[in-house]
């Protein structure tokens, strides 16, 4: 929680209120222990190629349905990123693989 709520994320989350319509929603996902508990902060240091891991691919996820996302914390790469219809994919360059392959990864979601 200390991470989303520093003075830079509040910022960009107050510039994007003040500038956009709509309701705001801040989503936190807490890491969990096995048996379901909430992690202390001690017990994350295991667990943190697995956060790093889950925010790499929200973002990768938002930059896909957002190119304007003021996020900059590892985006420039995945901006950089170009799978033909697939993954950061202009207009019209879907093709019949790039769809089966989006079935293939994404049909049960």
């Amino acid at each position: 929680m200390t991470e989303a709520l520093n003075p830079s994320n509040r910022e960009k989350y107050n510039k994007v209120l003040s500038e956009s319509k709509g309701t705001p929603i801040l989503f936190l996902i807490p890491m969990r222990t096995p048996t379901g508990k909430f992690r202390k902060k001690s017990q994350v240091s295991g667990g943190l190629a697995a956060l790093d891991f889950l925010e790499g691919w929200l973002i990768a996820n938002a930059i896909e349905k957002n190119t304007d996302l003021i996020n900059n914390k590892r985006t420039k790469f995945l901006r950089q990123i170009h799978v033909v219809g697939f993954f950061n994919a202009k207009k019209g360059e879907s093709t019949s693989a790039s769809q089966q392959l989006r079935k293939a990864l994404f049909s049960n979601l």
